[in-house]
């Protein structure tokens, strides 16, 4: 995606790789606290036009960084990876691990999509978890009405493209060293280091939230080295947060917790 910037010369790659660096400082130093006043803001009023405006503006936002993280990242056709980034992958390249962990990944995820089949399928199936989401207090910043669920359901396809390009697309490749510079990290390695980021990020949820997240986040980079593409995880990302529109209405007696 970026060859067609090589003809501009080396003062423009020299640019380019202060934009990688920028990004990355700003992906792991920066975003995770950005949200932190306006959650305050909405937890003190959960207000509709305050949903409204944070969905809208953090949509905004994930497509801006999605879109610059896309021209600095040499993917492949298919939104593969690089190649030096899923070769020599340690015991992501054995093929007894490959089915090892290629069973544990759909375990792990049809355990995470099943409370939203199971509420598709079994409409009056009950649960403890609306006791859990009230403990952990997310309530205020969840789709109330049909105008908010639409734009929920934006969201969270938003995030599912752009926050995969980001993290187990851009920052992965660059800690592997994918892009002509990085720490060139062991994949095993890098995956952990984009999970911890990626966790990071999701501060805003609370400690137990970050944790869900980074565990999320290690099994859909388990996906990418075992896939080598970006699709089967931004549907996995898109799909676990889409499930929220059926687990989740206000006024019903079930609300489960499942967000990330």
């Amino acid at each position: 995606m970026t060859l067609f910037l090589s003809h501009s010369g080396t003062s423009y790659a020299e640019w380019e790789t202060a934009a990688r660096i920028l990004v990355a400082v700003l992906l792991t130093f920066v975003a995770p606290f950005t949200d932190l006043r306006e959650m305050a803001r909405l937890r003190a009023k959960p207000e509709s036009w305050r949903r409204l405006r944070f969905y809208r503006t953090t949509i905004a936002a994930l497509f801006a960084a999605g879109t610059i993280c896309f021209f600095l990242t040499p993917f492949e056709s298919g939104l593969r990876l690089p190649l030096s980034v899923t070769a020599n992958a340690g015991v992501f390249s054995q093929p007894g691990w490959r089915i090892v962990l290629g069973f544990l990944a759909v375990v792990f995820f049809a355990l995470a999509l099943l409370p939203g089949a199971t509420r598709l399928f079994r409409e009056r199936s009950r649960g403890s978890s609306t006791k859990a989401i009230e403990k952990e207090g997310l309530t205020f910043m969840l789709p109330s009405g049909d105008r908010e669920r639409r734009w929920f359901g934006a969201l969270s396809i938003a995030a599912g493209i752009n926050e995969e390009i980001l993290f187990r697309g851009f920052l992965l490749t660059m800690l592997r060293g994918g892009i002509g510079f990085g720490l060139h990290l062991g994949l095993g390695t890098a995956i952990a280091v984009t999970s911890l980021i990626f966790g990071l990020n999701h501060l805003y949820l609370g400690i137990r939230g970050m944790v869900k997240a980074a565990l999320v986040g290690l099994m859909l980079g388990a996906v990418v080295a075992l896939t080598g593409s970006l699709l089967p995880v931004i549907l996995l990302h898109a799909a676990i947060d889409l499930q929220m529109l059926v687990l989740y209405r206000p006024g019903s007696e079930e609300q489960i917790e499942q967000t990330i």
